[in-house]
C-alpha cells in the first residue's frame, strides 16, 4: 500500500507561517528549490513583474501543478537557508540540473536581467556552486 504524500511546513523564527498541503505533487526538493528562488528574488525588496513571469515559467518547466501555492511564496518572507538547499541537492549533477533549468528560463528573453543575474547569483551562492562552475554548463552565458 502507498502512503499518500503529506507535507506538513510548520513555521520557524524567520517567516512566521504555516503551510500545510495533503496530496501534493510537489516534491521536498522542488519545494525547496521554490522557496530559494523565492528568497532570491525578494532579496531586494521589490518583486518586479518580469521577476514574477521568470518564476512562472520555471513553475511551468519543473510541471509545477500547484502554481497557485507556489506563487504563494512571493507573497510571504522566504530565508534563503543555503544548507538546506545544498543538502537538498547533493550531486553536481542535480545542482546543475537547477542551473540549467534556472537560466534557460533567465534568458528565455535573449539575455539575462540584472535582477535575474543577482538571484542567480544568490542561488549559486546557496547551492555551494560559482560563476565558472555555471559557465561550464552553459557555454552560452
Amino acid at each position: 500500500m502507498e502512503w499518500p504524500n503529506w507535507r506538513i511546513w510548520w513555521p520557524n523564527s524567520t517567516n512566521g507561517y504555516a503551510l500545510w498541503k495533503a496530496g501534493s505533487r510537489l516534491t521536498d526538493k522542488t519545494w525547496q528549490l521554490l522557496q530559494a528562488i523565492a528568497a532570491c528574488i525578494q532579496s531586494d525588496r521589490t518583486i518586479q513583474e518580469a521577476e514574477v513571469k521568470v518564476f512562472e515559467r520555471i513553475l511551468a518547466r519543473l510541471n509545477v501543478e500547484e502554481k497557485a501555492d507556489a506563487l504563494e511564496l512571493l507573497n510571504k518572507p522566504q530565508t534563503l537557508q543555503p544548507g538546506k538547499l545544498r543538502a537538498a541537492f547533493p550531486t553536481m549533477d542535480e545542482r546543475g540540473r537547477v542551473l540549467q533549468t534556472v537560466v534557460s528560463v533567465a534568458l528565455a528573453d535573449g539575455k539575462l536581467h540584472f535582477d535575474e543575474v543577482n538571484y542567480l547569483g544568490e542561488l549559486l551562492t546557496a547551492l555551494e556552486m560559482s560563476y565558472q562552475d555555471l559557465a561550464a554548463l552553459n557555454p552560452e552565458l
